[in-house]
């Protein structure tokens, strides 16, 4: 019975860790493209990444 109790805290204890993660990878991947918009909107007719002229 104690060690089910165990089991089930750590579970819920790797779950919310698991979630903290995902979200904190989410607000990432939102920041880096914000900053991509805002350079196409600074150079609209350039590619990112090309050569310049």
């Amino acid at each position: 019975m104690i060690l089910s109790a165990i089991g089930f805290v750590v579970a819920g204890g790797i779950v919310f860790f698991g979630a903290l993660q995902t979200i904190d990878q989410q607000q990432t991947i939102v920041s880096q493209s914000k900053q991509q918009n805002t350079l196409r909107e600074e150079m609209p007719n350039k590619a990112i990444g090309s050569v310049p002229d």
